[in-house]
């Protein structure tokens, strides 16, 4: 089954290579380098990052206009989410850095492209402006200000229909409804928004108590909803927000939920377990 698999990997990227002189990338093209994307992943036990970088490659410059193509636009916050991932996982800068800027420039007057795309430009933004090696703190503020306000105008798609209380000795998460897997992810980007720009500033207490809060509730708002792409979309921001999780209990429930999802999604979960123990063992 691998055999066929990576045949067919090849082929493809034969194909991919191929377009290299068209003058413009179709949707279609973009997509096909996602879905690489994920093979490579599930496929290899170190992460290369190929499929990532050919798909940065594909996005940058892209000449979007006024109404591009939707598949293209899909492709392209799907490519942008899967770059966060990579970015929360390793905590590093998005690969589109000043780019970022130019296409959510792009993207303001495109009637309908939700509130999850424009959530993840804010935390795209995020990732950038704090996962450096000075951090401003007037861009701090200033994208404070920017998810405040985004905000106050989605309040209502951020509140679950029902919820469990969260109480952190209690060792398990909370249990959080949402109406579909749309606000699963679009709650769950903007806490960790929240925890970005809340990791940078400082380590007293009430910030480790909100970081910690914030990892229990997105654990809670992906275990919950149970869909495998759910799930997938959240591993990124667990490795980032889990490392903020004080409670030894809190800390064996989520590595034993990682290892339960494993089996459904085919992830190799093992790579985020590592990074958040030795990050626990070294808080210790």
């Amino acid at each position: 089954m691998r055999t066929v698999a990576e045949q067919y990997h090849d082929h493809c990227v034969k194909l991919l290579i191929n377009l290299r002189g068209e003058n413009q990338p179709r949707g279609a093209d973009l997509a096909a380098v996602c879905l690489l994307r994920s093979y490579e992943i599930l496929a290899e036990e170190v992460d290369p990052n190929r499929h990532l970088s050919g798909a940065y490659a594909l996005v940058v410059d892209q000449p979007l206009g006024f109404q591009p193509p939707k598949l293209l636009v899909t492709g392209v916050f799907n490519y942008l989410r899967e770059d966060i991932t990579f970015s929360l996982m390793n905590r590093c800068s998005l690969k589109m850095s000043q780019d970022l800027d130019t296409l959510r420039s792009k993207l303001e007057f495109i009637e309908g492209h939700g509130q999850l795309n424009s959530i993840t430009l804010l935390l795209g933004r995020a990732i950038n402006g704090m996962f450096c090696d000075n951090v401003d703190d007037d861009m701090r503020r200033q994208l404070e200000s920017e998810i405040g306000t985004w905000e106050a105008h989605n309040r209502g798609i951020l509140q679950p229909y029902s919820a469990t209380d969260f109480q952190s000795t209690s060792g398990t998460f909370p249990s959080i409804w949402m109406l579909g897997d749309c606000y699963t992810a679009i709650a769950q980007y903007h806490l960790v928004c929240q925890s970005v720009l809340a990791s940078s500033a400082s380590a007293s207490i009430e910030v480790l108590e909100v970081l910690e809060t914030n990892a229990a509730q997105l654990c809670g708002l992906a275990f919950t909803n149970g869909c495998a792409a759910v799930i997938v979309n959240s591993f990124g921001p667990m490795s980032f927000c889990g490392r903020h999780r004080r409670s030894s209990a809190l800390r064996s429930e989520l590595v034993r939920r990682l290892i339960a999802c494993e089996k459904e999604t085919g992830w190799p979960v093992r790579r985020i377990i590592n990074d958040l123990e030795q990050h626990w063992s070294a808080s210790v």
